[in-house]
């Protein structure tokens, strides 16, 4: 596979998602009171992650894309 046919936003999102997985696997934290914050571009994740995925319960977005569907024009 060449570097132009990788998808960064599925290996994202796989990241991120593989990062709740290990919060969930220790044993110093509540799995139900899992939050995420993020600036700029972690703002932009934070606001998407959240929105899909019922593991983080509260988050905070700063300086993130406005509107989503121009992002993605």
């Amino acid at each position: 596979m060449h570097f132009d046919e990788l998808d960064l936003t599925g290996v994202h999102f796989h990241d991120l998602t593989r990062g709740l997985d290990y919060l969930q696997s220790r044993p110093d934290v509540n799995s139900g009171h899992i939050g995420m914050i993020g600036n700029s571009l972690g703002g932009m994740w934070t606001n998407l992650l959240t929105a899909v995925e019922s593991r983080v319960q509260v988050a905070v977005s700063c300086c993130s894309y406005p509107n989503f569907r121009a992002h993605m024009l």
